[in-house]
């Protein structure tokens, strides 16, 4: 919900106890190891991606949520418009499952990956 507020339309929430590793589908396809889980996304499309891998039987230490930017998400200025809306969305997460920022962590980690430019 905090996603589609902002108008993010390309993203992944996994729960699975695997580390995630983001590809471009165009040359990787998704798939999932003992450790780790290859997550694909096209960067050239135009409809909204989700990718949703939750085990409900399995007790994991976090959630991970990835939020993908295309080509459309950048202006003359770069990105900052894009991260803008994904620091937005993420306030609104941490508040809508209560959050208390005394004993629970969000952490952000940003990525770019060339391969991904033309």
């Amino acid at each position: 919900m905090a996603c589609q507020q902002e108008k993010l339309q390309h993203l992944a929430v996994l729960a699975n106890g695997l580390l995630p590793l983001v590809r471009n589908s165009q040359f990787d396809k998704s798939s999932q190891g003992t450790e780790l889980q290859m997550i694909g996304f096209d960067p050239s499309a135009k409809q909204g991606q989700l990718v949703s891998d939750l085990q409900g039987d399995k007790l994991v230490e976090m959630m991970q949520l990835i939020i993908f930017a295309t080509p459309d998400d950048q202006t003359d200025m770069g990105y900052g418009r894009f991260m803008n809306e994904v620091e937005s969305a993420l306030r609104r997460f941490a508040k809508a499952v209560n959050l208390q920022p005394e004993r629970d962590d969000l952490t952000v980690r940003f990525h770019q990956h060339i391969s991904y430019h033309n």
